[in-house]
């Protein structure tokens, strides 16, 4: 027999109390602004909030940001709300922001822009308007989406952390163990009612291909509880992360010998004292504290990072996104944001082409952003290397190792072509043979042990060179995807 509509939403409640002092989200006389877009999640949690707001003392407030990138829907959404807020007696705080102009003009993507945007104009309210929290309505699916997100991303464990149920002692999400069925449910038990945004059965979006197709099949084909192992898996992993985020710290007091507003210098010997994990660690939150965040750092970033602490080369620079350039002289690693001057790996060419991958070994990999592909075996016999063409290369594997960085070209970069003399910069390598520049930027630069090995479709570079001692070759093929 089914439950009733009142111990439902009974039930409902008491995961919302569980959750709320677990995560020690509220104190007793909160000033609490909710945002509500006018979807079902966050509509149950206006309500679930006003039903709690008595036990609490709470005062409630509504905040809500039309995107206007829906034309008449986001005005319908804008209005809905103010009509929710009216019946409800809940003081309701409302603007618009043309978010495709903003993204055109931050050159940014229009997801990660709404979310700025949106995010800018809850703290502005919540500021003024002397609320202490904001409310949020994400829920255990949207946990487990972005979990798959990032671990088809490749993340690691501070990706597959997930949601966090409470931010910056400020944001917090009650709805944090309630699973979209759940709310889907309340809302029906209150008879409330809602609106639905369109965008969200947009296949175009990884997050509705993976919830509307990937989890459904997984749901049905694996484990009917997906959604509940997906998320408890996440929350695992966030608790792990603040403990070893904790002991990390620590430990970065003791690498970090210098800090200044905008470089950072670590003790390479300290860093290798310390176990491997602890390493990556480490270079994370140096990126974090001097960039501020740690958007666009890849995984590659990360290990190219790391050999740095091995190799000693003085010609061992890397830039990375953001300004951010990192710098190998002795025993220290330097890391500056620059001022100006901008030549880093993450830096946007006039096209918007930008990319960077890291080959752990022989295999294929991908270029989406050219179209291209990389193959990379060993030949069990020596090739005839005389007649291999541009869109071929064979390199001594005494002279190369994994893993091999493939990313566009930067500004000074510098190699030596096979057959010349001395070192070249890389734009008058190209200019000298009237390369465009469009075809410059497609360009796949093949660095092995911190230096470049191979203009991919053009020339290699002499330290890699096939020799009469040579034994072992490394091949590499360019290709049509």
């Amino acid at each position: 027999m089914l439950p009733s509509h009142r111990n439902f939403s009974s039930s409902i409640l008491h995961t919302v109390r569980r959750t709320l002092a677990y995560y020690h989200m509220l104190e007793y006389g909160d000033s609490v602004l909710t945002g509500v877009s006018g979807g079902a999640d966050s509509v149950a949690l206006l309500h679930i909030l006003r039903k709690l707001a008595p036990e609490f003392s709470l005062r409630l407030g509504i905040a809500h940001l039309n995107h206007c990138l829906r034309g008449d829907e986001s005005e319908r959404d804008a209005r809905f709300v103010a009509r929710l807020a009216e019946t409800m007696g809940i003081p309701c705080f409302t603007d618009s922001k043309d978010v495709k102009s903003h993204a055109r003009e931050k050159k940014g993507s229009v997801e990660e822009t709404a979310r700025q945007l949106r995010y800018d104009f809850f703290d502005t309210v919540a500021r003024e308007k002397g609320f202490q929290r904001i409310a949020l309505g994400h829920h255990a699916d949207d946990n487990a989406e972005l979990f798959l997100m990032f671990l088809l991303r490749g993340s690691g464990r501070t990706g597959l952390s997930g949601i966090p149920p409470a931010r910056e002692g400020k944001y917090i999400r009650p709805l944090f163990d309630l699973t979209r069925s759940d709310i889907r449910a309340y809302i029906n038990a209150i008879n409330a009612d809602y609106v639905s945004d369109s965008s969200n059965r947009d296949p175009r979006y990884l997050r509705n291909r993976l919830r509307h197709r990937l989890i459904p099949h997984l749901e049905k084909e694996y484990n009917p509880k997906t959604v509940r192992i997906l998320h408890q898996t996440s929350r695992v992993f966030r608790e792990e992360e603040e403990w070893l985020e904790k002991l990390t710290g620590d430990l970065f007091e003791k690498v970090r010998k210098k800090k200044q507003e905008d470089a950072l210098r670590l003790s390479v010997p300290d860093m290798l004292a310390a176990p491997p994990a602890a390493r990556k660690r480490l270079i994370r939150m140096a990126m974090r504290e001097i960039k501020g965040n740690l958007r666009q750092i890849t995984f590659g970033h990360t290990e190219d990072l790391l050999r740095m602490l091995t190799e000693k080369s003085a010609d061992f620079l890397m830039d990375l996104p953001d300004r951010i350039r990192a710098r190998r002289e002795g025993d220290f690693l330097h890391l500056r944001k620059e001022k100006c001057g901008l030549r880093t790996m993450g830096r946007q060419s006039p096209s918007g082409l930008s990319y960077h991958y890291l080959v752990t070994g022989p295999g294929e990999l991908f270029l989406r952003e050219i179209g291209k592909s990389l193959r990379f075996s060993l030949p069990e016999t020596m090739p005839d290397y005389r007649f291999q063409g541009n869109h071929t290369a064979f390199f001594d594997l005494a002279e190369t190792a994994f893993p091999i960085t493939v990313r566009n070209f930067q500004p000074g970069d510098r190699f030596s072509p096979l057959g010349m003399k001395g070192t070249q910069k890389v734009k008058k390598f190209f200019a000298d043979r009237k390369i465009p520049r469009s075809e410059r930027e497609k360009c796949p630069v093949l660095l092995s042990k911190g230096r470049i090995i191979w203009l991919a479709g053009y020339r290699t570079d002499n330290s890699v060179r096939i020799r009469a001692c040579t034994e072992k070759v490394l091949k590499a093929e360019l290709l049509l995807a």
